[in-house]
């Protein structure tokens, strides 16, 4: 008996994955306002650690096939690095809250228009640097597991899109 190959792109569907934008959700949107503490901060962090590196590896499932799993690790790494930057350097930090509010500003932008206020000009989103946000690093071992279990070795057929 074969194993079945997970639909491409389904990564973002994982349990796992689901849970943990839901936590980044609620964290971001309801948590962090009612309690504001140092566990508040934390759970984004270890969410985002979850879900962020698997963003670029589903698009590129869904375009081109199955990732490598030196590929996917990548993202990981790539995801953690940011992190580490962002906590320790300043320049990386600033560089941070003004990338995220430039992503952030088009929907901003689209609300308030649709709502009949003013085009916001752009800001800069608020991100404290905490080296304590460090601890949280072992969460990206979450996407390197489940990227481990889906992706291919790079000389699987899996790994070339099919018809």
């Amino acid at each position: 008996m074969t194993e079945r190959s997970p639909e491409r792109g389904s990564v973002l569907r994982e349990p796992l994955v689901i849970l943990a934008l839901g936590l980044w959700l609620l964290n971001d949107h309801w948590l962090k306002a009612t309690y504001h503490n140092a566990w508040t901060g934390k759970l984004s962090d270890v969410a985002s650690l979850v879900v962020f590196p698997l963003l670029p590896v589903a698009i590129h499932e869904a375009v081109w096939g199955r990732v490598s799993r030196a590929a996917a690790c990548g993202w990981v790494l790539a995801t953690c690095l940011v992190m580490v930057s962002i906590n320790l350097w300043e320049p990386a930090a600033d560089a941070y809250r003004i990338g995220l509010g430039a992503v952030q500003w088009p929907f901003v932008a689209v609300a308030r228009a649709l709502a009949g206020g003013s085009v916001p000009a752009l800001h800069r989103v608020k991100l404290w640097m905490d080296p304590t946000d460090l601890w949280t690093l072992p969460a990206g071992l979450v996407p390197v597991h489940l990227c481990w279990r889906r992706a291919a070795s790079p000389a699987s057929p899996r790994n070339l899109r099919s018809p």
